[in-house]
Order: structure tokens, then C-alpha cells, then sequence
């Protein structure tokens, strides 16, 4: 039994650090497309489409909203 928890306490801990990561980059977007529709008198969608667009550089999406 302890040999089963000690295999899946990793895998528990990798889904936990990713979704740390993932609700951290989701922020860093939303802060980005408010920055966005404000500057430039765009709807939400028109902000995050003008950051899809600009991640087409091989860049992560996180990366060029921060």
C-alpha cells in the first residue's frame, strides 16, 4: 500500500504545480487584454485575438501577454 501512494503522491504533486501555473497565466492574459481594450478601444475578443496573432512567433501565449 505505501508502495502504490508513493508512486502517485508525484503525479499528484506535477498536477498541482501545473495548475498553479496555469491559473498564474491565465491572470497574466486577462491582465493583458484589459491593458489591450483599453488602449486601444477594442472589444475582449479583439484583444485576445491581436495576442494569439502576435504568439504565432513560436512565443507562448503567457509570454507575450507578460
Amino acid at each position: 500500500m505505501f508502495a502504490t501512494h508513493a508512486a502517485i503522491a508525484p503525479a499528484g504533486a506535477h498536477t498541482e504545480a501545473n495548475l498553479h501555473a496555469t491559473l498564474e497565466n491565465r491572470d497574466v492574459i486577462g491582465m493583458a487584454k484589459g491593458i489591450l481594450t483599453q488602449r486601444h478601444d477594442i472589444g475582449a475578443t479583439e484583444a485576445f485575438r491581436l495576442l494569439v496573432e502576435t504568439s504565432q512567433t513560436n512565443m507562448k501565449l503567457h509570454q507575450i501577454a507578460a
